[in-house]
């Protein structure tokens, strides 16, 4: 189940910011489909970033920061997807504003692109039209 903490993204063009694990990236130093895929520790939901309130080279260093700062993760870039975008392949992006807990700094900017409902090859095809239109626009950061 895909919980979320804030109201449905209503600006088309806005752009959500998704970190690309760097096992995920194929042999052309692209991400792979499942980049764009909740994994089974998600719960539905696909994590991004908000550029209303931060940028791709923000949002990469927060992820990749250590902690306490940061996130403390590997990324091997940023690639983004609009909001648009998200509504074209059927699903809906929504404002999730991570709270600081003992084990993560606050994210004001996280949202969720929500998955629920969708059964694991659809989800699939799915993230292989959100990879066709973030690589189309190039990684972002860094």
């Amino acid at each position: 189940m895909c919980i979320k903490r804030g109201l449905q993204l209503a600006d088309a063009a806005e752009l959500l910011f998704r970190q690309i694990n760097p096992k995920w990236l194929v042999d052309d130093g692209v991400p792979g489909s499942l980049s764009f895929v909740p994994s089974r520790h998600d719960d539905d939901c696909l994590s991004v970033d908000r550029s209303a309130i931060t940028d791709a080279t923000a949002s990469y260093r927060f992820f990749t920061s250590a902690t306490p700062t940061g996130l403390g993760r590997s990324s091997a870039g940023v690639w983004a997807l609009t909001v648009d975008e998200v509504e074209k392949v059927g699903l809906q992006a929504f404002s999730d504003p991570e709270p600081a807990s003992s084990e993560m700094p606050e994210n004001s900017a996280h949202a969720v692109i929500d998955f629920e409902g969708i059964s694991g090859n659809q989800q699939k095809k799915i993230g292989g039209r959100l990879k066709v239109f973030a690589t189309a626009r190039g990684r972002l950061a860094p």
